[in-house]
């Protein structure tokens, strides 16, 4: 099973059935394997600003948790005022950020920020997972 796979299986476990993005290259694989299932709805925006606040939006409305993806970066960085805002408003979001690929961290490769230490102020909790064992 593969990370991205995992990560989907989480979310069916959760009852997850939509998830709001702006596809992105840094999490191609999680998209396959969205892409494998029929359970959940993956609603694409135009821009990630949005999308943040269409998974805010659709968390309240729907007492759901909301569950976004977004590329890193810039990508991420678009996320942002949703996310606080989720956070202000104590409503349940998730977002699975893309990351450089593991040869490139720390050696300024394209795009390349620390989500952990950027989202840690504007978010209740964040984590960045780089060595996952699938078992």
């Amino acid at each position: 099973m593969s990370v991205a796979q995992a990560i989907i299986k989480i979310l069916l476990n959760e009852e997850v059935t939509k998830a709001f993005c702006v596809p992105g290259e840094s999490y191609l694989s999680i998209m396959d394997a969205l892409n494998d299932q029929e359970q959940i709805q993956l609603i694409s925006g135009r821009h990630e600003g949005g999308v943040s606040f269409m998974t805010e939006a659709y968390a309240k409305a729907s007492g759901k948790v909301g569950v976004c993806f977004a590329t890193r970066g810039p990508g991420a960085a678009n996320l942002s005022i949703g996310l606080h805002t989720a956070m202000q408003d104590s409503t349940p979001v998730v977002a699975f950020i893309g990351q450089v690929r593991r040869d490139f961290r720390n050696k300024e490769g394209f795009q390349e920020i620390d989500h952990a230490r950027y989202f840690s102020d504007l978010v209740k909790w964040t984590v960045e997972r780089s060595n996952v064992n699938i078992g």
